[in-house]
């Protein structure tokens, strides 16, 4: 026996303490020299020969303290004041040892793939004729604080509870070795009997302390935590990331991560390949969920994650390992946490790093885990049947039973006798048949206008409600084959807004398509952004498999100055595209559209927030399609074209017709021309409000220059504040905009004092159509007066040249090549394509910038417009002048004085020139700097890339693999206007029982699709409105649309002028009371009581 016990000065196996601060101590060891043959068996019932050699081994009983809580603390006590479970735990382990020598072929493994199972698996060892021992299972933990092993290398480590004797005979120990599913029968030969029976009882004595052990490493683990130690738990756990892996194939890796807890894998991810910095996602296995009770969890190593490389052929290699604790585990809370690589057993350094999360799994997070892993199988998650059976339409067909199929005939016995009919498509009233399978036009046009009677409700957000109703289109081009045959346009509309997509029934073989009261043509979306257009696209429905279904026109409606409470029934011309100059009608589109919004301060606040970025998903390529021609229109502009670069030039140049416009305000202020009506005993005039501003500013400003940045911004503002009103002058209604008073309101007082607007069909349509064409007349009239000046100027260019040339002649003398075949190939796109992208670029942000300054972006406008205002006034108490001019004095005199001259003296002239070390250590200093400025950065675009990467992974498998981007923000070059057919009307509810309205407002005749927006981490959530609207405790929302006689109809509700007056009035009455009131009762009390 080699006796290596380590001892203190009484001689008897006690701990040999270290400093307070160290992390783990060696509290004793035992060493014996044994003797070891092979495993005799193993779980897999190999049998291994006995007469083998035996082999010359080691093995250690060793105990290890584990310091625990803050070290900064423990300083401060000696060795006898340390408690147990308070400052440290301790382990007991059995190693063996064996000696160092050539390694030979690595080891196989018990558990499949040949991966590992263990807290922290090593490299492979030597013997290969332990062919059955799992190695890692038992592998060294990394504590360093160890017993002498020189010559001698740690081969297995044993925790104490996985030990146990079967029998002994003489020297011979015969045990068990058992760790989860691994199970292994050995033999430990020792020199003497006296040793064997030694090894034997301090094996006996180290488990009868194992329970005051584990009590005690799970008092120190759980301290700090009041929780159950029985309770069981689910942790959700996502393998985020790792950047800076070592390179394993030469230049990268093929990483996955094996996660392994008290010895047992739980979870591998998918490898990505050809990476060093790899991103996993939900596909690739990132998110797993771990059961376990609190007990298990603290009394555990915690969480050990493996990296490795993937190999195809050949054993897997070890990138690194790092493990999260315990206590990390238990109270993180989704955060994003960062692990360094550490070495596994054999490796000498790795680079790089590991980013997890982790939280308590949700109820919705285990039901979506377990979803998702059924839905591997049948290809198919919950959500999914969810949006198939919100989206399901009715109508579409083929050609053939288009063309056998009668839409229109002569009503011979029918109500409508003599009078032809049309087939009502898609389908009839289900409640009506008989009465609604065939309609004259005139009965078809009254249906429509009826209010629907199922609705859609779509979308995420909580700024307001959109209903809209898809009632009809007109004079549509036929687009499909066999017209005369009855074969015409299948007519269906795609709505986006924001993050839903919808679509209505799709009305076959008809050109002028009418969507009746019980087809699928009402939906209600739910507001995120208050500058998001609504988007529709009008489609011939194609069956085919390969082909898209064809655009036929499509339109973008501003929502952002329509009012709420009023009822606008709106048609549009609808064209195939609105970003490029030239465009051709292809139709119209009548819809009924109305806005709810319940805080209109909400609303106008939000748009102080910067517009989300929006990506919708769709299942197959052919809606993918159909959403992209929605929002984008038929040519996308993203892709090299001659036609595009020339639209791009042409409306840059366009943008020379705002010198027109220019010139009108200019004569107009010049000339005081009026402008603001209003009316003066009893005569109505128009003031020149904007002259009178222009020429007070411009006096102000000659006799105070100081004030130029406070009139400059209040210039901005004014200048919004007058197209505005020029907007507001139009006769056309339709082109008007909200004014500047209304947002005013709504930020003073929280909503508009402003009456929803009334606008009959073809108001001032003869005035409006006047002032447009006056406007390109003059406009007309100043490209041609131009023109023909530019012609005079060339013309007489030209003359002076030929005098000149007629004078000089043609002084190049050099032989001229012949033109050659001209190549198809367009040879200029590696030219022109970026500049096609950089116009894009700019004629996106000019778009912007007009969109912002005539109004069509009116929240924008008001803040841009009120922020103005603002600094104006700041700057008008703002000494600016004063701190300008004493800055620049200080500047001057202190560096420009002379003596600066003693700088010279004392400073610089004394400072010598760096050596060559000098400077490089400044240079290498200067990069550290550098490194660490950038440390930052490349952190924030790394979280940014993997949020993305996963956020697209997450919403492929949930809505689908094709992915388009809405625009919230507008950037069509031309803007979309209602024609003049259109109406608006106040909205007036319809008067419901009790019954009916609570109905209505828990979503009866209402179907639910979620929108596609996701918020949270790891697993995040659906944005889901409820149906139900009532607040807790209240019978309705919105009890003023009760009828009269229903009880708690009509409640009385304060204005906020009658309430600030009732406060007033009993702050008042309580003042005068107690000024009254308590003398009187004080003096009463005195006459009573002093008696």
């Amino acid at each position: 026996m080699v006796d290596t016990t380590v001892a203190t000065s009484e001689g008897a196996p006690q701990s040999v303490r270290a400093e307070h601060d160290a992390s783990t101590t060696l509290v004793w060891a035992k060493i014996w020299d044994i003797s070891s043959p092979p495993p005799n068996n193993t779980m897999k019932g190999q049998m291994m020969p006995m007469f083998l050699s035996r082999r010359h081994r080691r093995v250690s009983i060793e105990v290890h303290r584990i310091m625990i809580g803050d070290p900064e603390t423990r300083k401060t006590k000696s060795a006898d004041q340390l408690r147990e479970g308070v400052d440290y735990y301790e382990e007991c382990v059995v190693r063996i040892l064996s000696p160092i020598k050539k390694k030979k072929m690595a080891l196989k493994k018990l558990v499949p793939n040949g991966e590992t199972s263990t807290d922290e698996p090593t490299a492979a060892h030597d013997d290969s004729d332990d062919e059955s021992v799992a190695e890692s299972v038992f592998a060294d933990d990394g504590i360093e604080d160890t017993p002498d092993y020189s010559g001698w290398k740690v081969k297995y480590r044993l925790p104490i509870d996985c030990l146990s004797i079967r029998k002994v005979h003489k020297k011979n120990v015969y045990v068990t070795v058992q760790h989860r599913a691994i199970k292994q029968n050995r033999d430990i030969i020792f020199h003497s009997e006296e040793e064997a029976q030694q090894f034997i009882e301090m094996i006996a004595v180290q488990k009868e302390a194992g329970e005051r052990r584990a009590s005690a490493k799970l008092q120190g683990a759980m301290k700090g935590l009041n929780v159950d130690k029985k309770e069981e738990i689910t942790l959700l756990i996502e393998i985020v990331s790792g950047w800076d892996l070592p390179a394993s194939d030469l230049t990268s890796s093929d990483p996955y991560v094996v996660c392994f807890m008290r010895g047992v894998e739980v979870h591998r991810t998918k490898h990505i390949s050809k990476t060093l910095d790899p991103i996993w996602t939900i596909k690739t296995g990132a998110l797993f969920l771990l059961k376990l009770t609190t007990e298990e969890l603290f009394t555990s190593n915690g969480l050990v994650c493996e990296v490795m490389d993937f190999d195809k052929f050949g054993a897997n290699d070890k990138l690194g390992l790092f493990t999260v604790p315990p206590k990390v585990l238990f109270e993180a809370k989704g955060e994003r946490l960062e692990f360094d690589l550490k070495p596994s057993k054999g490796a000498t350094h790795v680079s790089g790093g590991i980013a997890i999360r982790c939280r308590h799994a949700t109820d919705y997070d285990i039901e979506f885990m377990n979803d998702y892993d059924s839905s591997k199988k049948k290809q198919k998650l919950t959500v999914h049947e969810m949006i198939k059976k919100a989206e399901q339409t009715k109508g579409g067909k083929g050609g053939l039973r288009s063309v056998v199929t009668v839409t229109s005939k002569t009503d011979r016995h029918g109500p409508n006798k003599g009078e032809t009919v049309y087939l009502v498509r898609p389908g009839p009233d289900p409640a009506r048949k008989e009465e609604t399978t065939w309609m004259t036009e005139p009965q078809i046009n009254e249906e429509v206008l009826k209010e629907s009677q199922n609705w859609l409700d779509a979308g995420s957000g909580d700024l307001g409600r959109i209903y809209l109703e898809v009632l009809e289109c007109e004079g549509l081009p036929n687009l499909d084959a066999g017209g005369f045959l009855g074969n015409k346009t299948d007519t269906f509309v795609t709505a986006v807004y924001e993050d839903t997509i919808v679509k209505t029934d799709v009305i076959d073989d008809c050109l002028s398509p009418r969507w009746l009261p019980w087809s699928n043509r009402a939906f209600v979306f739910h507001m995120m952004s208050s500058s998001s257009p609504l988007y529709l696209g009008v489609f011939d429905y194609d069956p085919g498999i390969g082909d898209d279904h064809d655009l036929i026109g499509r339109v973008a409606i501003d929502l952002t100055n329509m009012h709420k409470n009023t009822t606008f029934v709106l048609k549009y011309d609808i064209f195939p595209t609105a970003k490029l100059t030239d465009r051709v009608k292809q139709g119209s589109i009548k819809i009924r559209l109305r806005m709810e919004v319940d805080d209109e301060r909400k609303m106008l606040l939000s748009a102080l927030e910067p517009p989300p970025t929006i990506y919708v998903n769709c299942k197959s390529r052919k809606d993918w399609a159909t959403v992209r021609y929605t929002c984008q229109g038929k040519v996308d502009t993203s892709l090299y074209s001659m036609k595009v670069i020339n639209s791009y030039v042409e409306e840059l140049l366009s943008y020379q017709h705002l010198v027109y416009y220019i010139q009108d305000a200019v004569l107009a202020v010049l000339l005081w021309k009026g402008h603001f009506e209003c009316t003066i005993l009893g005569h109505d005039i128009k003031l020149p409000l904007h002259s009178m501003n222009a020429f007070i500013t411009l006096t102000t400003l000659v006799e105070h220059p100081r004030l130029v940045p406070c009139f400059f911004f209040a210039s901005i503002g004014w200048l919004l504040i007058a197209v505005m009103g020029w907007r507001r002058r139009s006769p056309d209604p339709w082109s008007r905009c909200k004014p500047y008073r209304e947002f005013a309101e709504t930020l003073a007082l929280g909503h508009s004092m402003a009456a929803p607007p009334s606008i009959e069909p073809y108001e001032n349509a003869e005035e409006a159509a006047k002032f447009q064409q006056k406007m390109q007349q003059r406009i007309i009239d100043a490209e041609e007066a131009a023109r023909i000046a530019y012609q005079k100027q060339q013309k007489e260019q030209e003359d002076e040249m030929a005098e000149i040339q007629g004078v000089g002649g043609d002084t190049d003398i050099s032989t001229k090549q012949r033109s050659g075949i001209v190549s198809s190939i367009d040879v200029f796109k590696p030219f022109l394509f970026p500049i096609q992208q950089y116009l894009d670029l700019a004629v996106g942000y000019l778009r912007i910038v007009r969109n912002v300054l005539v109004w069509e972006e009116a929240y924008i406008s008001f803040w841009v417009a009120t922020g103005c205002f603002g600094l104006a006034v700041i700057f008008f108490f703002l000494p600016w002048v004063f701190l300008l001019q004493w800055t620049a004095r200080i500047i001057v005199w202190v560096a420009f004085g002379p003596w600066m001259k003693f700088v010279d003296v004392f400073y610089v002239s004394k400072i010598k020139p760096s050596s060559e070390d000098e400077e490089a250590e400044k240079q290498r200093q200067a990069e550290i700097l550098r490194r660490l400025k950038r440390k930052d950065k490349v952190k924030e675009a790394r979280i940014q890339k993997e949020d993305a990467t996963k956020l697209k992974a997450m919403k492929k498998i949930m809505f689908g693999k094709f992915v388009t981007r809405v625009p919230v923000v507008k950037q069509d070059r031309h803007q979309d206007f209602p024609l003049a057919e259109s109406s608006a009307t106040p909205y007036t509810p319809k008067e419901h029982s009790l019954a009916e309205l609570a109905m209505k407002e828990a979503g009866y005749h209402r179907t639910r699709l979620p929108g596609q927006h996701l918020v949270g981490n790891m697993i995040p959530r659906m944005e889901t409105a409820s149906f139900t609207e009532a607040p807790t405790g209240a019978a309705t929302k919105d009890p003023s649309l009760l009828s009269k006689n229903t009880p708690g109809a009509n409640p009385s509700k304060d204005s906020d002028i009658a309430a600030y007056a009732k406060i007033g009035a009993v702050v008042g009455t309580a003042g005068l009371v107690t000024w009254f009131g308590v003398p009187v009762l004080s003096a009463a009390a005195e006459k009573l009581f002093g008696k």
